[in-house]
């Protein structure tokens, strides 16, 4: 049975103890944000913001009478005995008529302004002016990479005045997801004598 109970052997023993440790007493979680997904990888959403500009587009556009469709309608029944003003009818004829018509967008993208000229049954000009509101979406997600579990090798020594060298080692040091660091390592004292050490540290939050 003693011949089981090596250095390597306790020395995974107190890492598994430390771990489980961390499991039993570990209360906050290490990812708060939301979690979204970018190109197949997970990441934490530290903060996502939607900013809404509007940009105002005005213009007038003028069309002459001949380029817009129109069709005549010929109406050839006259009731009878109905007494005709000839100077009314050619001088209505003759006038020219401005229609203007306001139009508003729906959710208060804009307004159009419409000016019709009417003269001798015809529309000699329609004119259209535009105050409109271009609304542009900005979207700006800050992310960052989700805590993972780390593992890091590496060597040490311990050093006095009358020995030099008091011990010399290697050992393994474990980060958590919660930024917790776990310690074991092994080696030999100035009498090489073997030795296990084991450490539990937390991260300390300093005021900017």
């Amino acid at each position: 049975m003693k011949k089981f109970i090596t250095l390597p052997t306790i020395s995974i023993l107190i890492l598994l103890l430390l771990l489980a440790s961390n499991n039993l007493f570990k209360k906050e979680k290490s990812v708060k944000g939301p979690i979204i997904k970018v190109d197949g990888k997970k990441y934490e959403v530290i903060k996502h913001i939607i900013d809404t500009f509007e940009i105002i587009k005005t213009d007038i556009v003028e069309r002459k009478g001949e380029d817009i469709y129109h069709e005549v309608i010929v109406h050839d029944t006259i009731e009878k005995f109905q007494p005709i003003d000839t100077l009314f009818i050619i001088r209505d004829y003759l006038s020219k008529y401005v229609y203007k018509d306001t139009l508003f967008l729906k959710d208060s993208l804009g307004i159009v302004w419409v000016t019709d000229t009417i003269s001798a049954n015809k529309i000699l000009s329609r004119t259209w002016s535009y105050n409109i509101k271009e609304r542009l979406v900005k979207e700006t997600t800050i992310v960052k990479e989700l805590p993972k579990i780390q593992l890091y090798f590496g060597f040490n020594a311990s050093l006095n005045k009358q020995d030099l060298f008091q011990s010399v080692g290697s050992g393994l040091i474990l980060k958590t997801k919660s930024d917790k660091l776990f310690q074991v390592s092994l080696g030999l004292n100035n009498q090489l004598k073997p030795f296990v050490e084991g450490g539990l540290y937390w991260k300390i939050k300093l005021k900017k």
